[in-house]
């Protein structure tokens, strides 16, 4: 099956888009009732735009910065007017579509909010349950940590935006939710952070002890060397020069053999089995435990990929060094678009919450 990493550039594209600047000239907010700020007149370079602030929200923010008719500037202005209320703020830091849509899909334990963390205005996610606060600052260029506290402490942690944009459709989307994946009784925090490496995107996952907010380790690499050192793959030209032959075994004498067509434009010698390709890489959370799937793949000169078998392994908690370590055999199958995507569902959070139809449209 062809692949291609076109949706990479086109994901990329849309970061540059939403990150650049456009030259700033004025801003003046109003009040007319003397409460909370009412009005907004914006001027720049391109366009000027007149908005009443009660009735805008992330989402406007983000249709207006695309049309040049707002600055990222410009949003922060508005966002950090001490006139507007609770209500306006919320709306301001999150948008209508997850406030009343998307937010229960994405963080499902959690209820979003806002406050100020040591003097800036972040975003917060809460869970009640075990009294966990996480927070991250809507600032673009300072939301690559989140902070995350509970009764006794605060703990600084490396995820990088956990909001990131999460609309419906959206494909790389964050996720943060509580699964107990240690087999103690007790729920971790666990995000899961699609958008931190564009090359091993579905492969980032944070887990940390809602009590003692220590971070138990996750070492991806050292799961996919384990896969690779318990498993062989041999491949020659197939019937047809299009055509690759494979033999895929695991050290349990699972086996996996067949051939896939690839493109006729590059010659058999000009492929080769990747270990570690882009987009390869899967870690599913779901039903309290952690899968990790390589998608075995050759790739041409080109990078274009053509998959072929999938290779599972099952992740278990060790205490004694409080990580996640491999547990049980590789398991092997042939490798389809139906099984893509059941890992892209379950990947993201937990299937009761997300469902792919037919036709790639994604409902809640």
């Amino acid at each position: 099956m062809k692949k291609n990493y076109l949706s990479i550039a086109i994901i990329i594209s849309m970061v540059l888009m939403l990150t650049g600047c456009t030259s700033h000239k004025s801003l003046q907010q109003e009040s007319k009732t003397g409460g909370a700020a009412e009005t907004l007149t914006t001027d720049n370079d391109e366009s000027d735009v007149n908005v009443t602030i009660k009735d805008i929200s992330y989402d406007d923010f983000i249709e207006m910065r695309m049309e040049d008719k707002m600055q990222y500037d410009d949003y922060a202005i508005i966002v950090e007017n001490d006139a507007l209320t609770y209500e306006q703020r919320q709306r301001l830091l999150w948008g209508d579509e997850q406030i009343n849509l998307t937010a229960k899909s994405f963080y499902p334990d959690f209820e979003i909010g806002w406050a100020r963390v040591d003097g800036k205005l972040c975003r917060t996610f809460t869970n009640k349950e075990y009294n966990i606060t996480v927070s991250e600052t809507y600032n673009w260029d300072e939301n690559k940590t989140v902070w995350i506290s509970n009764p006794d402490k605060t703990v600084q942690v490396d995820v990088h935006d956990i909001f990131c944009e999460n609309m419906k459709g959206y494909v790389w989307e964050e996720r943060l939710f509580m699964m107990d994946v240690t087999g103690d009784g007790v729920k971790e925090i666990i995000i899961r952070n699609d958008v931190n490496d564009f090359m091993s995107f579905p492969s980032n996952v944070t887990i940390i002890n809602p009590y003692t907010l220590e971070e138990i380790k996750f070492d991806k690499d050292s799961y996919d060397q384990y896969i690779e050192n318990n498993m062989t793959v041999k491949y020659n030209r197939g019937s047809k020069d299009n055509l690759i032959q494979y033999e895929v075994s695991s050290q349990n004498g699972d086996r996996l053999a067949g051939e896939v067509e690839v493109n006729d434009v590059t010659p058999y010698e000009g492929w080769s089995y990747e270990t570690d390709s882009p987009l390869s890489d899967y870690v599913v959370i779901k039903d309290n435990k952690i899968y990790v799937y390589d998608i075995l793949t050759f790739v041409d000169k080109n990078m274009q990929c053509y998959y072929f078998g999938i290779a599972q392994i099952e992740l278990r908690y060790d205490k004694n060094t409080n990580s996640m370590v491999p547990s049980g055999e590789i398991s092997l199958s042939k490798y389809s678009d139906e099984t893509l995507y059941e890992l892209d569902e379950s990947k993201r959070i937990y299937d009761e919450n997300w469902t792919w139809n037919k036709d790639n449209i994604l409902s809640y």
